[in-house]
């Protein structure tokens, strides 16, 4: 074990020693506003133009309540299945299960190791400064899981962005927010900035009864009840600090506090429950920049995650820690061709009882890119490679491309092909459970194949953005969890998953004087089907994977006159399968949401009041069968900005 741990640290080391003896030092740029370069900073890791994304960051100024349940039904064509307001809310992406989709906290994997999946209610958005949707197999980029996409989540460097802190400045934001079924919100958000350094403060909370009234289809009459024991109490603290060491250097150091307790309710064919959970996150992560002739990164994180759950029956308490290490290199040989490698290490230190003791384990990577560009193609080849406690090994190639058909200053059309594979190392859970945990379980895996266009247009005040992508994914030795002849369940390596289907989206734009109109719509098809099984169950060959609907749509048109907004929502999500046999189901349903929100400016004040309806048409629905969801309901909100630019103290300051 001592062995395997000190060639982890060697392989870290050596890198790291690459990375900083790579370029002379007369090359070296010195760090400024104007010649940062942004395939440097602006990315934790650098996600390739070939690769389907979508930007989310203007959608979390829009909602600063928003979790990222909420920001992800209202602006994409992803599926979460939601336990109901507050509670569990996992994704399916792309056709695959909650597992599958990677969630990055500035470069760092936060997914639950004993689960290998993050709860997206307990996520507030408020306090980053981006938030980008990676489409499809990314485990070249961000490692296990990343099979059907990843989510990443980045407090980016104000001072590399352009952001405003070329000067010092302060900006304060405080919004206030309340709402149907006593909920309550605020948020408080504190800017500080020179040229050299940069402190970002956020703090927020929320509570709500959720006793909200529902249709009760499953009783005679359809009576409208009540719902029961969905209360929630949530803090989040986030403190960030982004500082220039030298003129070639920065640091930067980000802390993440988060705490949710809530009730669970009982479904609506289960008895009475006051089941309880509690959800508490420590997330610390720091980080060395060294820009030269490309870019030198060093990272060291710690995450620190406790669930509590009590209800009639059951108390537990799980605790993990996650210590991570990476370091990485950028390195650009010409105009043409240019050089990314790095390596991982993580710690896990498990302790549930259901382990019997306290587990360890120990995870390694190594991964390698090469690209080249010109004019009009980009082209790269990439592979990663995981080594794990156990003689676990898994490696994810890549190859992909993307050409400009048409590349002027007033049109843009991008044609992009991806061939990748990706693969899931199985949770602390699958693996040490007892009874039923199996440390001899294989990794999922399986290739993705995608093919895209995407076109971009601008026409003096409107612009046009359109993209179409088709995709094909096969996962092998998919993990499932089975009950056994002896009364516990066990998960097996059970069969072979195919998912294919297609993505677009379009976003329009039109700016006045006094005018201005935004236009989103994403739709999204995934025919998610059992390919083959491997052990029993035959029947269940050719059928669509239970709780993943084939089509998910979501559209928004903002309009803006005067300080006045206007901003409305439709989603749709399509009918789900409930059994494996795919004989039951849960109905599709249509929501829509409206918000209206007034902005007033005063010097370096702005003042914004807005109210939002939710459910507009109070449609009955579940997105999870005997699971309610709210009727129609509303929030009320105001948000105060404080923005000032502050003169320099001394003409020196650089």
């Amino acid at each position: 074990m001592f062995v395997k741990r000190y060639i982890i640290l060697q392989l870290c080391a050596l890198f790291a020693h690459m990375a900083f003896s790579q370029a002379p030092v007369d090359t070296m740029p010195k760090i400024s506003a104007q010649n940062l370069p942004t395939i440097a900073i602006f990315s934790y890791t650098e996600i390739p133009n070939y690769i389907r994304t979508t930007n989310l960051s203007e959608a979390v100024l829009r909602n600063k309540s928003n979790t990222l349940t909420d920001l992800l039904q209202e602006n994409t064509g992803v599926y979460l299945k939601n336990y109901g307001p507050g509670m569990l809310s996992t994704i399916a992406f792309r056709g695959t299960g909650a597992e599958h989709t990677t969630l990055v906290w500035n470069g760092i994997n936060i997914n639950y190791p004993m689960l290998g999946l993050a709860d997206f209610a307990t996520i507030p958005v408020n306090g980053f400064s981006s938030l980008t949707l990676v489409h499809g197999s990314s485990s070249n980029l961000y490692g296990s899981s990343a099979i059907g996409g990843a989510i990443v989540l980045g407090n980016t460097n104000s001072f590399t962005t352009g952001s405003g802190f070329d000067k010092n400045a302060v900006k304060t934001t405080a919004t206030f927010e309340t709402g149907s079924f006593n909920r309550l919100f605020g948020s408080i958000t504190n800017f500080v900035g020179t040229k050299k350094f940069n402190s970002r403060t956020t703090l927020q909370w929320l509570s709500a009864d959720n006793d909200f009234k529902f249709v009760n289809e499953f009783k005679f009459g359809k009576p409208v009840e009540r719902q029961i024991n969905s209360a929630i109490k949530q803090y989040a603290f986030m403190q960030d600090f982004d500082i220039v060491i030298g003129p070639r250097a920065y640091i930067s150091i980000n802390s993440w506090y988060n705490f949710t307790d809530r009730q669970i309710p009982p479904t609506l064919t289960s008895a009475d429950s006051k089941a309880m959970q509690r959800d508490e996150s420590i997330r610390l992560l720091a980080e060395y920049r060294y820009l030269n002739n490309g870019t030198t990164t060093v990272r060291a994180a710690y995450v620190h995650d406790f669930i509590g759950y009590d209800d009639n029956y059951i108390s537990s308490t799980v605790k993990i820690s996650t210590t991570t290490l990476q370091v990485s290199k950028f390195y650009r040989f010409d105009k043409n061709f240019s050089i990314t490698g790095g390596a991982e290490g993580q710690y896990f230190i498990a302790d549930n009882k259901e382990y019997q003791d306290i587990k360890t384990e120990w995870r390694a990577s190594v991964y390698a890119t090469l690209e080249y560009r010109n004019k009009r193609l980009i082209a790269s080849t990439g592979y990663r490679q995981i080594f794990v406690q156990g003689n676990i090994t898994a490696a994810a190639p890549t190859i992909g491309a993307s050409y400009y058909f048409i590349n002027t200053d007033k049109a843009v059309l991008t044609g992009k092909a991806t061939v990748s594979r990706s693969f899931r190392i199985p949770t602390l859970n699958e693996r040490y459970y007892i009874p039923g945990g199996n440390p001899d379980l294989k990794p999922e895996g399986g290739w993705n194949y995608e093919l895209g266009v995407k076109y971009d247009q601008q026409l003096g005040a409107f612009k046009l953005g359109t993209e179409v992508t088709g995709f094909a994914m096969q996962v092998n030795n998919w993990l499932q969890w089975q009950p056994t002849n002896f009364g516990y369940w066990e998960p097996k390596n059970l069969k072979q998953v195919l998912s294919r289907g297609a993505e677009a989206s379009i976003n329009a734009s039109y700016t006045g004087k006094k005018f201005e109109a935004k236009l989103f719509a994403s739709y999204a098809l995934a025919i998610a089907t059992n390919q083959k099984i491997y052990d029993g169950q035959q029947g269940i060959a050719g059928k669509d994977l239970i709780y993943t609907p084939r089509n998910v749509a979501s559209g928004g048109l903002t309009l803006t006159c005067y300080g006045y907004s206007l901003f409305t929502n439709v989603q749709y999500t399509g009918v789900r399968y409930t059994t494996t046999d795919n004989a039951q189901t849960v109905d599709g349903y249509v929501l829509l949401n409206a918000r209206a929100s007034k902005d007033i400016k005063l010097k370096s004040f702005t003042l914004s009041i807005w109210m939002q309806a939710l459910n507009l048409t109070n449609n009955s629905y579940f997105n999870l069968p005997y699971r309610p969801m709210p009727l129609r309901n509303y929030r009320l909100g105001l948000t105060i900005s404080f923005d000032k630019q502050l003169k320099n103290k001394s003409s020196n300051d650089k």
